[in-house]
């Protein structure tokens, strides 16, 4: 993987929206966990503040 410094990333691509859904996709939250640490990160569309915490802990960032 690159050396990235900023990644913006949709959790949920419109074309897989849907508002029942209440959990985030787990194959794209451990696609964010294959990143070195970075200095900026902006992720749209989580859902869960467990996922959230898995991959601040996963950047060091606890």
């Amino acid at each position: 993987m690159p050396n990235l410094e900023r990644f913006f990333f949709d959790m949920h691509p419109k074309k897989r929206h849907e508002e029942g859904i209440s959990r985030d996709d787990e194959d794209m939250v451990s696609i964010v966990f294959e990143l070195n640490p970075l200095r900026y990160i902006s992720l749209r569309g989580l859902r869960s503040f467990s996922s959230l915490r898995r991959i601040l802990y996963s950047m060091g960032l606890h």
